[in-house]
């Protein structure tokens, strides 16, 4: 009995693992959209300004006001990898332990 169930903690923990991984990869985006007047900061932001044909309107206030537009960007990719970062720790986590549960579990028997 007490081997089944660790097969099977051991199971649910690689099940997590593989979950919280496949999160770390996953794209994350900024959460709010660029709007005219404010600089761009990242992809999205180019993709929407020309889009609604302000590019070269946002590429000159990006370069007049590029102090906002680096502490931005790095906000946001911080938030990111912030977040990023805790997925694969919880991935790692759940990976070690699936590793030791799953071999334990056939030596408890």
């Amino acid at each position: 009995m007490a081997g089944t169930t660790a097969w099977w903690a051991g199971t649910l923990a690689l099940v997590l693992a593989l979950f919280a991984l496949l999160m770390a990869v996953l794209p994350r985006y900024r959460t709010r959209g660029w709007a005219p007047g404010q600089p761009l900061s990242y992809f999205g932001d180019i993709h929407q300004a020309a889009r609604s044909g302000r590019l070269e309107t946002a590429l000159i206030e990006t370069e007049r006001t590029s102090a906002a537009a680096l502490v931005r960007a790095l906000t946001d990719t911080s938030r990111i990898a912030a977040r990023k970062h805790q997925w694969i720790r919880i991935g790692l986590i759940a990976f070690c332990s699936g590793a030791l549960l799953i071999p334990g579990s056939l030596l408890i028997g």
